[in-house]
């Protein structure tokens, strides 16, 4: 249905473009008008959509969890707990997702502190004990561990870590202190 409108909104702006250029105003106001008003009709189903999603906290669709792993900011990694290790291009620079209100990050930028054996993946970070996760093949509601697209998507709170924006990046940190002066 979006598509459609979408489609359509485009078909009526070249309407109107065409319009303007033979000098028929009233074409080419209609066109205009109505191609744009598709077009944010299309928008406006999407963002309800999301809402309704969010509000009902029913199960991403396969395309609703594209959408979000897609426009999901890449933002530069930084811990003082750890070495995040770079990315494929050689930076820390990795998409933050947030799914269900949880943040996640692929698994890669913990490379050097994994141990897989088939689909359990073993986490040790400096530290702390460790994590043994075991993926699933697509992500639902809460996964600690999934996969999409070949690539492995970690929730931080499974981890025990939780983020914090500092300038353009995003620094990893402890949900809970380490050492003397923590609570157990």
């Amino acid at each position: 249905m979006q598509a459609l409108l979408v489609v359509g909104g485009v078909v009526l702006l070249a309407f109107g473009a065409f319009a303007l250029l033979s000098g028929q105003w009233p074409a080419f106001a209609g066109g205009l008008f109505g191609g744009l008003l598709l077009m944010a009709l299309s928008r406006i189903i999407d963002l309800l959509e999301e809402l309704l999603r969010n509000a009902s906290d029913a199960p991403y669709s396969r395309e609703q969890l594209a959408k979000i792993m897609q426009r999901s900011r890449a933002f530069r990694l930084e811990s003082e707990l750890f070495e995040v290790h770079p990315n494929a291009s050689g930076g820390n620079e990795y998409p933050l997702y947030y799914l269900n209100g949880e943040p996640y990050v692929r698994a890669r930028a913990f490379l050097p502190y994994i141990k897989q054996v088939d689909t359990r993946y073993t986490f040790e970070l400096p530290g702390r004990e460790p994590v043994t996760l075991d993926r699933s093949s697509a992500y639902l509601q809460g996964a600690p561990l999934f996969e999409y697209q070949e690539q492995v998507v970690v929730r931080l709170k499974s981890l025990g870590l939780r983020t914090r924006p500092v300038g353009d990046a995003i620094k990893l940190e402890w949900l809970q202190p380490v050492g003397p002066n923590s609570q157990s």
